[in-house]
């Protein structure tokens, strides 16, 4: 059965830490990131089937969209629609590490589900593999955040537990200018652990205690807190570093972030570009004019 009216607008997301090392049961906390949204809309007619695209969305994107709808589909057997119109406007930065597949995958899910195609509790692990076609294998930490709109502490194939910090930190996102490929990281840490496992598990280990000491910091009072959670950025930047996933472009923009007085900065997402998080003095407004707060 399809209704014949279906919306539904998703957030993006952004990582505190646990990148990559949560694909191998480590885990991370991701916060939901309403500045930016992904928007669905269908409406069932008689006309043949549209696409529609807005906001970020060019018509290059049309192809890959069609195609992961059309895996949708081939996930459940059924065929894929001959009528209607499917809307999908984005303002989530794409390539960023802010959640735009994750989003995009949890709409069409909504969607499926709204439609009784699939169950509602199937939701998050059909828009996981729906998102495997953008990663190749998706650890579900970004498609959990975006479908539950709430901050998380996630672990892969455990129960999705809520996660609200006692104090709000003074922290901020920022572009470093250059795009990131989550495909082309998760292949740079994988490499890794074939040609060197010892170092490669040294390193999620590390990332993993980033996690444990950043929701410890985050459970303490703001005083006690700061300098628990500045560690723990320092030392899931280190992680990044380690997997050499920090390039010229977006090691500039880490110095630049501290130089202009942040105390900790980490590259959020997969790394290799995209967007960084500065964590700044309780009370201080950062000097620089790019910064989104969260």
């Amino acid at each position: 059965m399809i209704k014949k009216i279906f919306q539904t607008s998703i957030n993006g997301k952004w990582i505190l830490a646990g990148e990559h090392a949560v694909i191998r049961g480590a885990p991370a906390i991701l916060f939901p990131l309403p500045r930016f949204k992904l928007a669905l809309s269908y409406k069932h007619s008689s006309t043949p089937w549209q696409l529609r695209l807005a906001g970020n969305l060019t018509d290059d994107y049309a192809a890959p969209l069609q195609q992961v709808i059309a895996h949708g589909f081939e996930l459940i057997n059924k065929p894929f629609p001959t009528q209607g119109t499917l809307l999908l406007e984005n303002n989530i930065p794409v390539s960023a590490g802010l959640g735009a597949s994750a989003a995009l995958c949890t709409a069409l899910s909504e969607w499926f589900a709204h439609s009784h195609w699939i169950h509602p509790s199937e939701l998050i692990e059909f828009a996981r593999q729906l998102e495997n076609l953008f990663h190749g294998e998706s650890s579900g930490a970004d498609i959990a955040v975006t479908a539950t709109n709430h901050p998380i502490y996630f672990v892969r194939n455990q129960t999705i537990e809520p996660f609200t910090p006692h104090w709000q930190p003074n922290w901020y996102l920022s572009h470093c200018g250059q795009a990131s490929s989550t495909a082309d990281c998760l292949k740079t840490v994988s490499a890794l652990w074939k040609t060197n496992p010892h170092h490669a598990k040294t390193i999620d280990d590390i990332m993993k205690n980033s996690v444990s000491l950043a929701k410890h910091a985050l459970g303490l009072d703001a005083s006690s807190g700061l300098p628990l959670l500045k560690e723990a950025i320092e030392q899931a930047c280190q992680a990044f570093s380690q997997w050499k996933l920090i390039p010229v472009t977006l090691n500039t923009h880490l110095e630049d972030l501290m130089k202009a007085g942040a105390l900790a900065v980490k590259p959020t997402g997969s790394g290799n570009g995209g967007y960084v998080l500065s964590l700044w003095p309780s009370h201080t407004p950062p000097s620089r004019q790019d910064l989104i707060g969260l």
